[in-house]
């Protein structure tokens, strides 16, 4: 199997500070990316990851990875559990109809190591397939249905067939780090 890699978060805050005359002229401006200290990277991590009610869902997909896109603008109103999918009606991919459905992440640990990398780790979720299909990736939502937002979607590099009893165990991991200064 193929895994996609994809950069984490780089977390931190953009200031813009403007300096003009008494005359209204421009004299400088300064523009400068920062970090985001220990105590604000707990707030962040306590009442994002840890305040809301996320859920992990599977992603189906067609033999040799077909009919799995996705896109910045996809939304959580336009998942679909129809195989393959019919953008822009609904987003480039399809929630799987064959599995035991969506589970609420619990984490099993927050903390904000010394190196300065935040992490929000969820205990595992076992997923029970309940039909044939192709495993496709998942994604991450704030609700057993798709009245909350959508957050996160992984894509598998290959389509992985799965059977019916099959299971799939997983953790989600919520990395916040800071930018190097």
């Amino acid at each position: 199997m193929i895994h996609c890699s994809i950069d984490p978060l780089r977390h931190g805050l953009t200031y813009t500070f403007v300096c003009r005359d008494k005359a209204g002229k421009l004299k400088w401006i300064y523009r400068a990316h920062n970090l985001v200290v220990d105590e604000g990277m707990n707030y962040h991590i306590n009442q994002f990851y840890l305040g809301f009610p996320w859920y992990l869902g599977l992603v189906a997909s067609g033999a040799g990875g077909a009919h799995v896109v996705f896109d910045l603008g996809d939304t959580a109103a336009k998942i679909t559990n129809v195989f393959p999918p019919n953008p822009p009606t609904t987003n480039g991919w399809s929630e799987e109809p064959n599995y035991s459905g969506r589970q609420i992440l619990h984490f099993t640990n927050t903390t904000v190591p010394d190196s300065g990398e935040g992490i929000a780790l969820s205990g595992a979720l076992v997923f029970t397939y309940t039909g044939n299909s192709f495993f496709g990736g998942g994604f991450v939502i704030g609700s057993a249905n798709n009245a909350g937002p959508l957050y996160s979607e992984m894509v598998s590099a290959a389509a992985t067939p799965v059977t019916a009893g099959d299971t799939i165990t997983a953790t989600v991991e919520f990395d916040l780090q800071s930018p190097p200064q």
